[in-house]
């Protein structure tokens, strides 16, 4: 399958590592490693009512920024998953 159709079947498309592709990113993630060290940028083309992941932990801190669409993001306390890090 080609990516866009993927996409257009409902799949999320992910580019990890976007910094290294991207001058902007990339001189935000340098900006940012002063401080934390692992910065690294993954962007997520999801489309409408889909969803790149079902609920979740991560297993490191993560700064979300949505550019564009509306989303319910949702935060939990206690994780809602049985096997969190997958």
């Amino acid at each position: 399958l080609f990516p866009h159709s993927s996409y257009l079947s409902g799949a999320s498309l992910l580019l990890n590592h976007a910094d290294s592709h991207h001058p902007t990113l990339s001189r935000l993630c340098l900006s940012l490693r002063r401080t934390f060290p692992h910065a690294y940028a993954n962007v997520y083309l999801t489309p409408p009512e889909g969803r790149a992941a079902g609920v979740h932990a991560d297993d490191r801190d993560v700064w979300v920024v949505q550019v564009r669409g509306k989303k319910r993001w949702r935060a939990y306390e206690t994780v809602p998953a049985r096997f969190p890090f997958r």
